[in-house]
């Protein structure tokens, strides 16, 4: 959850494939096959986003900015809380971190699908919560903690999938690659709405502007690597 050289140390969690059952709004949407995949351990920090924003080749680079919104920095990005989520990051900054970040890496580093993201909470079992089928109090940063703030990433090991990836539940919301209305398209381009998951409360869809929500960017990807 550090930085190395400049570099965000992401820690890789193997997650594996399997079906998914995607529900929206209380209702069957679709199924989906999804192959195994590597999920980062925590949601991106400050400190691994401000490596992004410093680099001489990131933030400022138009070369990951290709097809997407570049929008002014965000003050929220001052942050010294170096070991908390990074927050009011829009899909387009992102984005434009997992393009910086796969240059840095070697690797291929993207936002997670939708399904994919809810492989990696299920715990690739179907579960209803990343640890199992049922609730069980203080595993993750909700609202029914009611510490009204967002914690330091990893701070609810209990609350941690069975491939030990932490805050899927709770904290701050993971944005997805795909778009909102069509969960088959997950290209950059235009203004579709992208779809956010996880988070204090519900599961939200919205669009991929920089909002109050407190959304971040946790890595993915194939059998190489992902982000959430």
């Amino acid at each position: 959850m550090g930085v190395i050289a400049g570099v965000p140390d992401i820690l890789w969690r193997p997650v594996p494939g399997g079906t998914v059952e995607i529900e929206r709004y209380g209702e069957r949407y679709s199924t989906f096959q999804v192959q195994p995949f590597r999920m980062a351990a925590f949601p991106v920090t400050f400190a691994q986003f401000r490596a992004f924003l410093d680099a001489k080749d990131g933030y400022a680079n138009k070369r990951w900015w290709e097809d997407l919104k570049h929008e002014d920095r965000d003050p929220a990005w001052e942050s010294k809380l170096w070991n908390h989520p990074v927050t009011n990051v829009s899909w387009f900054d992102a984005t434009a971190f997992c393009r910086w970040l796969s240059a840095q890496l070697d690797l291929g580093v993207r936002l997670p699908d939708d399904q994919e993201w809810q492989q990696a909470a299920q715990s690739a079992k179907g579960y209803a919560y990343p640890w199992g089928p049922e609730w069980l109090d203080g595993r993750a940063n909700t609202d029914e903690s009611d510490l009204k703030h967002l914690t330091a990433v990893g701070m609810f090991p209990h609350g941690d999938s069975l491939q030990k990836v932490s805050d899927l539940s709770g904290n701050v919301f993971d944005w997805c690659r795909n778009e909102d209305e069509e969960l088959d398209r997950a290209k950059p381009g235009g203004e579709q709405s992208r779809v956010l998951r996880g988070g204090p409360g519900t599961t939200i869809r919205t669009s991929r502007a920089r909002t109050a929500a407190a959304a971040t960017v946790r890595s993915s990807g194939t059998t190489t690597s992902v982000f959430a």
